[in-house]
């Protein structure tokens, strides 16, 4: 039987996104605003701390041809 939780996919915050796709933490901020990585979730406030699918971040890299 499958494990539940190996249904919920890996989520990372801007810091780890960043690190992930090897920019700054300002250019993943830039992407995301711009719609360009699709934010999992994002906390209350305009500047509020966001997160990210682990999925969504390989596909913007595979997609820009950045290393993971």
């Amino acid at each position: 039987m499958m494990n539940p939780m190996d249904r919920v996919p890996e989520l990372l915050t801007t810091a780890e996104a960043a690190e992930f796709l090897g920019l700054s933490v300002p250019s993943v901020h830039r992407l995301a605003v711009a719609g360009v990585i699709k934010t999992h979730f994002q906390h209350p406030g305009p500047r509020g701390p966001r997160v990210f699918h682990r999925d969504e971040l390989s596909r913007v890299a595979a997609e820009r041809n950045l290393a993971s």
